[in-house]
């Protein structure tokens, strides 16, 4: 009984002297991991960077000039065949996008579509051009495009270096 008692008391006097301490530390931590959360959900929709574009942010544009690139689609995967400025909408599932950038560079590129709602959004992950002047091969659509008309972006940094406009004709 004795014991219990001592313990009782102790344990009173150990949380008058740092229960508001431990108080204080506990909610700290929990502010700081609710504000890292919501930042982090920020930067997951895209909310956080200094160029918001939709569910997307873009870094800052590098210093000095900056390559010249060509966009551009083909029905396929060969980058030879015809470019494209109208998809029939049942084709738009093999309609190919493409990148070019001169020999010798080799930049990161962000492709960036705007619908024929005018909502953007990021298409595909990040590039890199290919350093040899071939044209890299940054993908396609998955599923059947909406009839429209649209434009790619690519990005280097913030700014654009190059677009392409086309048209999704509707089914018939």
């Amino acid at each position: 009984m004795t014991t219990v008692i001592v313990l009782t008391i102790a344990g009173l006097l150990f949380g008058s002297i740092f229960g508001a301490t431990i108080m204080q530390a506990v909610n700290n931590v929990a502010q700081s991991i609710n504000t890292f959360l919501q930042n982090l959900q920020s930067i997951f929709q895209g909310n956080t960077g200094p160029f918001p574009i939709g569910d997307l942010s873009l870094p800052p544009t590098p210093t000095g000039t900056l390559p010249k690139l060509q966009l551009f689609l083909t029905q396929g995967d060969d980058s030879q065949a015809t470019h494209l400025t109208t998809v029939p909408q049942n084709e738009s599932p093999l309609i190919t996008f493409w990148v070019k950038a001169d020999q010798g560079v080799n930049t990161t590129v962000v492709l960036v579509l705007t619908r024929p709602d005018g909502s953007k959004s990021q298409f595909g992950s990040p590039v890199e051009t290919n350093r040899d002047g071939s044209p890299l091969n940054c993908g396609r659509w998955a599923t059947e495009a909406p009839a429209g008309d649209y434009q790619m972006d690519a990005y280097i940094g913030g700014t654009v270096v190059s677009e392409v406009t086309f048209s999704v004709s509707p089914r018939k």
